[in-house]
């Protein structure tokens, strides 16, 4: 018990409790009996001092009235009675001469001083007693014989006057001293006491009373009484110290301890057995209790604690075994979530989750068999089962997992199902094995549904009626409720999978995922010193196609475009759609550089056959670019770079072609983004200006308009023409900001030139394709030009280009221009693929003719009569005509004949500045 740290404080406590109180009781006790016990000793010492006083003075009165009575018999009578013999050493008559009659004994040597002092009294007393030195004891008195003159000596016999010492108590001290000259009358064994210096130490009105002393170690404790003595014996006042060791007075207090020590040991033997006894009844089922919690402290559950008690302490115990079951129950139900969380957090398979599942509730719930059946979500007629069988009669514990085909019809009733529910026994169902035991009772149902979806469900035989209670159906929808969610995010994280790598529309993998392959792809070539090729595939008029037959029949071209794409390479390789209408194409493990070149060459073959779309043959092609690693890259972001960069390069020489990435491409791109960067610092700068090229008419020669031409006064490399920065003011979307500028400082310089008092038809403004995809192009143009009254003196020319980009959109927009009376130019015409076809659609009122048919018309028949067709038919038309890059005499003399309409080229004027501009104009115009 007291092993125990709470046995030892319960012991103490009540020990303490018992104790202490005893302890205090008892030494108050012994403190009040011994102060009462010293109080009636002083009681009977003063007793006893004053009982002894008066004895003393009667036998005092008694020597003296017998010395009285011897002194009055006749002189002849000199013998004294026996009976009063003894209480005399001397006794004698002085005469007035001094001579000594003695009656009894020698007169001793003080008697003469003695006689002398009380004669020379002025008032001697009747009687007087005077002690002296060695305590001897004198009486005085007058002679009755003689009573003139003559006294009466007597020595007293001590022995008479003290009396007998075997008469006093044992251990008793009595001293007795004379107030008049402090020193001692009597003492026996007292002197240490110290009587005289107390009396000569009190104040003048005070007497000792209760004194203490010791001697040889022994404790005294005494009473003073003082004996009055002046009025029988003339003398005053003797102090009668009666003291008694202090042991005598304590002794019933010794008494009385010894027995309460005992009665205390007994009181405490008593108190301790009763505290043991409590304590042991208290502590035992503690102790149990304590130990039942250790044991659940580290999971152990299954031992009970057993109290047998009738008091709280039964009851604690059946509410801590109770508890107990409650919390094991509870225990292995959370370490079931845990598992399964664990498992689910940790992207365990759906199977081996499954499993878990099944083996908690195995532990949880009797069950002979446990099923588990799963759903493909891909499959919803397939799906699997896993189980947890009873193998020799015992509980279920061996896994099977197995792939089964469930019919919707075949599947159980699963609707409104939350906890488990009973079905009926009998047949084994559909979706049972063949070996399944028939007419089992207890066949328990719970459905796997998470949100609105069913994932599948739990087949459960338990071995008997009635073994799954309500408890018990409530753990087992807790973890089916669970596995629902670990199938659900199965579900979802291939889902999320399938999103996240792969092209929801062509269902190639995806950027992400091919730039993952790509990345094991060059460690592998690292490691094993292999080449990859990287193929940026571009489809060539894709955006023509897809805005003038929508995007289903753009959706379809991919598809189509992926399928050959992917027909034409190995399974080894990986097509990838890029986005948009790019596709990228890994070829691994490749011998030589050829191997890409021909697997690049064989996509534009095969991407350019004939595509059927609604019932219609469309044409596209290709244009690829490649990088090889390790030579144009070590990285997955640098070779799709790379590959980028050859495809644009490819585009540029012409589409419909593969080339290799050069170093100089790469230097190229920087370029192009450092222009990029720089000509949004000229916009803010005010680095663009405009040059005018003029167009002189061929009837009379005069300039009758000009064509603003962009130059950019780069502050480092000087004036720079449109080529130079143009293509990349379009891929950035600067060129809309530009346009708007230059069409701004178009109609700035015509107001301006108009005060000075130049006026032309018109000034021609180059519009990109990328204008007319802004909201607000047409907008611009009403609030700048038409607003301010120049709509006929501006003219906007539209490449072919920007016809072959959403033609619906650039009519209309052509149209509201056109409408608000500003003339339209069709500029490079002859160079494009359909303008032809779209000439006489589109709101168009000048046809400009390209360079590329001017500049050799006078050496080639051949172009000399195609600019004769184009001039024949835009004046049929009701088209002006203007011939761009005029050179020389002759070229403006075939064109006179073929009636064009204006020229302008070198051989009239380059590109001027403003002010030159203004003075070749004024020089070129009719006054």
């Amino acid at each position: 018990m007291l092993r125990s740290r709470v046995g030892r404080r319960v012991f103490l406590l009540f020990v303490a409790c018992a104790l202490v109180p005893l302890v205090v009781m008892a030494a108050l006790s012994l403190s009040q009996v011994r102060d009462l016990l010293i109080d009636q000793g002083n009681t009977r010492i003063a007793s006893i001092a004053k009982g002894y006083a008066l004895a003393v003075y009667e036998r005092m009165l008694t020597a003296r009235d017998a010395a009285l009575l011897i002194a009055s018999q006749p002189e002849n009578a000199t013998s004294i009675p026996p009976s009063i013999d003894n209480q005399y050493l001397f006794l004698g008559r002085f005469d007035e001469r001094g001579h000594v009659a003695s009656i009894k004994g020698a007169p001793p040597a003080e008697v003469a001083k003695l006689v002398a002092e009380y004669r020379g009294m002025a008032s001697p007393p009747a009687t007087w007693v005077r002690s002296t030195e060695g305590e001897k004891l004198f009486l005085l008195a007058a002679d009755p014989a003689d009573t003139a003159r003559g006294l009466l000596v007597a020595e007293l016999n001590p022995a008479y006057v003290w009396g007998d010492a075997d008469e006093l108590k044992a251990g008793m001290i009595i001293c007795v001293v004379d107030s008049t000259h402090l020193q001692y009358v009597y003492c026996r064994n007292g002197r240490e006491l110290g009587l005289p210096g107390l009396l000569s130490s009190a104040g003048p009105n005070q007497e000792p009373g209760n004194v203490t002393w010791s001697k040889e170690g022994v404790m005294y404790r005494g009473k003073v009484w003082a004996q009055f003595m002046k009025n029988d014996f003339g003398a005053k006042d003797w102090y009668y110290a009666v003291s008694v060791p202090e042991d005598d007075l304590l002794a019933l207090v010794h008494a009385f301890r010894r027995s309460f020590g005992l009665v205390v040991a007994l009181s405490l033997l008593l108190i301790i057995w009763f505290s043991v006894r409590q304590i042991r009844a208290m502590l035992t089922p503690l102790g149990d209790l304590t130990a039942g919690t250790r044991r659940i402290a580290e999971n152990d559950f299954s031992t009970r604690v057993n109290v047998n008690s009738d008091d709280e302490f039964g009851e604690l115990g059946e509410a801590f075994d109770s508890m107990s079951v409650r919390l094991g129950r509870q225990f292995h139900i959370s370490r079931a979530h845990a598992d399964i969380d664990r498992m689910i957090l940790g992207r365990e398979d759906l199977e081996r989750i499954t499993e878990a599942t099944l083996r908690h509730l195995r532990l949880l719930v009797p069950a002979l068999q446990i099923h588990g059946f799963l759903l493909d979500r891909a499959d919803p007629l397939s799906g699997r089962r896993v189980s947890l069988r009873a193998v020799d009669g015992e509980t279920a514990n061996t896994l099977r997992v197995e792939s089964i085909q469930i019919p919707e019809s075949a599947r159980p009733d699963l609707a409104g199902i939350v906890p488990a529910r009973r079905v009926d026994s009998g047949t084994p169902p559909d979706w049972a094995s063949a070996d399944e035991p028939a007419g089992t009772d207890g066949q328990w149902v719970q459905p796997l549904v998470w949100g609105r979806v069913v994932c599948g469900w739990l087949w459960i035989i338990s071995p008997g009626d009635e073994t799954i209670g309500e408890e018990d159906c409530r753990t087992i929808s807790d973890l089916a409720g669970r596995l629902a969610l670990a199938i659900s995010s199965a579900w979802r994280e291939d889902e999320l999978y399938q999103q996240a790598h792969f092209d929801p529309l062509t269902g190639l993998p995806n950027r992400l995922l091919f730039s993952d392959r790509l990345q094991r792809e060059i460690a592998r070539g690292k490691r094993e010193s292999r080449l990859s090729a990287v193929l940026f595939i571009d489809l060539d008029h894709f955006k023509a196609v897809n805005d003038s037959q929508g995007h289903g029949a753009g959706d379809f071209l991919l598809c189509e475009a992926a399928r050959r794409i992917t027909a034409t390479i190995r399974d080894s390789d990986t097509v990838s759609r890029h986005g948009g209408d790019e596709f990228t194409v890994l070829l691994a493990d490749i011998r030589e550089h050829r191997d890409a070149l021909r697997a690049g060459e064989a996509i534009i073959a095969a991407l350019s056959a004939p595509f059927t779309v609604a019932g219609q043959a469309c044409f596209l092609s290709a244009t690829v670019g490649i990088a090889i690693h390790p030579d144009n890259g070590s990285s997955a972001e640098e070779l799709l770079k790379n590959a980028d960069t050859a495809m644009y390069r490819a585009k540029v020489a012409g589409r419909g072609q593969s080339l290799f990435f050069e170093e100089k491409m790469n230097a190229e791109t920087v370029a192009r983004l450092a222009i990029d960067r720089e000509l949004r610092q000229a916009l803010e700068r005010g680095e663009l200006e405009l040059y005018f090229q003029p167009q002189v008419s061929l009837a009379s020669y005069q300039v009758v308009a000009a064509e603003a031409l962009l130059r950019w006064n780069h502050p480092q490399r000087g004036l720079l023409g449109p080529g130079e920065f143009i293509a990349v003011a379009e891929e950035s979307g600067l060129i809309s900001q530009i346009g708007r500028w230059v069409i701004e400082e178009a109609c700035r310089q015509i107001v301006g030139w108009r005060g000075e008092g130049l006026v032309l038809e018109r000034l021609s403004v180059n519009v990109s394709a990328r204008q007319f995809r802004d909201a607000d192009f047409v907008e611009h143009i009403f609030r700048h030009v038409v607003s301010t009254g120049l709509a006929s003196s501006i003219e906007f020319e539209i490449t072919e280009t920007a016809m072959l980009e959403r033609m619906d959109l650039l009519m209309d927009k052509l149209k509201a221009i056109a409408d608000a009376g500003c003339s339209i130019a069709l500029d490079d015409f002859g160079t494009g693929y359909s303008s032809l076809a779209y000439l006489k659609k589109l709101t168009v009122h000048v046809v400009k003719i390209d360079r590329a048919f001017i500049e050799d018309i006078d050496k080639s028949t051949e172009s000399l009569a195609f600019v004769e067709a184009i001039i024949a038919m835009a004046h049929a038309l009701g088209k002006t005509v203007i011939a761009e890059g005029v050179e020389n005499e002759e070229q403006v003399r075939l064109l006179q004949e073929r009636r064009c309409d204006i020229v302008q080229g070198y051989r009239f004027s380059k590109p001027l500045a403003r002010a030159e501009f203004l003075a070749f104009a004024k020089a070129h115009v009719r006054g």
